[in-house]
């Protein structure tokens, strides 16, 4: 089994699998993230779950109700660099991410600012 490179995510690049044209958005330094899950009971099948976190001011191309219907139907390929450099593409026009959550959340302080939270995932099958 091949693992993708995990950690933080600096910076990502969303498009749909049908378009070529990309979503960038700025992310919050050390919200987001990219996870790998393999469970005992599902032997075989990665879950590939991709956080990304963003002001909510920077999070307007992701809020549209014509992204999240998108994000859905169609799916995503997102380009990521990771926090040491490396990149890597999650999903692909087979097996595309889908949008799972888009949760908006109002500042916990004064001095905060709200924020969008973004998960996408998908499963794929591993060859022993």
């Amino acid at each position: 089994m091949s693992y993708k490179p995990i950690g933080g995510v600096q910076s990502v690049a969303l498009r749909f699998v049908a378009v070529t044209e990309q979503i960038a958005v700025p992310l919050i330094d050390d919200a987001s993230e990219y996870k790998q899950t393999v469970v005992a009971s599902e032997l075989g099948v990665v879950h590939h779950v991709l956080t990304l976190v963003a002001r909510r001011d920077d999070a307007q191309p992701w809020l549209g109700e014509e992204f999240a219907l998108r994000a859905v139907l169609e799916g995503v390929v997102a380009t990521l660099t990771l926090e040491d450099g490396r990149e890597c593409t999650l999903g692909s026009p087979d097996i595309p991410l889908r949008l799972d959550t888009l949760q908006s959340t109002s500042a916990l302080s004064p001095s905060d600012e709200p924020t969008v939270t973004l998960t996408l995932r998908c499963e794929t099958l591993t060859l022993n």
